[in-house]
């Protein structure tokens, strides 16, 4: 199998199958002389903060390029307090609480001072705290050789991508009744760091998600087969 999970971080998204890079298309008219390439973070949890300030409101930052001093981040149609652009490349704003009290699909955008120039939108997703049962739907890969490891990470450990529906932040993957380090993509995608020692021996082993609210999913077989 060709494809390759890495188990690493950059701001709060894990890139597994599907989830490279934010998804660039622009909501509506466009002017493509400001781009936006990330939201930290891209998601949240209803009525839960993120990126607590000194202050106790929470934060969004935007990375991007050519965004003028001054410019205005937008949440949906709904302007946010901003600060930095210029030679930054990053904008920053306040949400005020009200914004992610209820499940919503967000459009980021930014704007000129001016408000003649639009940016791309990027998503920022806001999860229910509680939802259906997790699905799992595919695992990547689905099978490997006793010992030999699969997706190796820099620390030796082997990557586990999932694929599937209802994943919640916070959301475990369970190997066994091993439970993993596990990276949250979106809710389709998670990834399950395996220890070596888990995957030694031939066998099956049952997959299964355990959702913050205790609802658990399907349980999948991960085939490991002798070397």
């Amino acid at each position: 199998m060709s494809r390759k999970f890495y188990f690493v971080t950059v701001g709060l998204c894990l890139f597994v199958a599907g989830c490279g890079k934010q998804d660039s298309r622009s909501s509506g008219p466009a002017n493509t002389s400001i781009q936006i390439e990330g939201v930290d973070p891209n998601y949240g949890i209803a009525n839960t903060g993120f990126n607590a300030q000194p202050d106790g409101q929470s934060a969004l930052s935007v990375v991007g390029k050519q965004i003028p001093q001054g410019s205005t981040i937008f949440w949906n149609d709904q302007p946010l307090k901003t600060s930095g652009g210029g030679s930054q490349g990053w904008v920053s704003a306040p949400v005020p609480a009200t914004l992610y009290a209820s499940p919503a699909m967000v459009k980021i955008t930014v704007r000129s001072p001016d408000g003649t120039t639009v940016s791309n939108a990027l998503d920022f997703k806001i999860y229910p705290v509680s939802g259906p049962d997790p699905q799992i739907g595919e695992l990547y890969p689905p099978n490997a050789a006793a010992g030999k490891g699969f997706n190796l990470q820099p620390g030796g450990d082997s990557a586990l991508g999932l694929i599937g529906s209802n994943f919640l932040p916070g959301a475990k993957v369970l190997f066994g009744k091993r439970e993993l380090k596990t990276g949250f993509a979106r809710g389709n995608y998670l990834t399950a760091s395996v220890p070596g020692t888990l995957a030694s021996r031939a066998g099956d082993v049952e997959v299964a998600v355990v959702n913050p609210d205790g609802k658990t999913s399907n349980k999948v077989p991960f085939k490991i087969g002798n070397q």
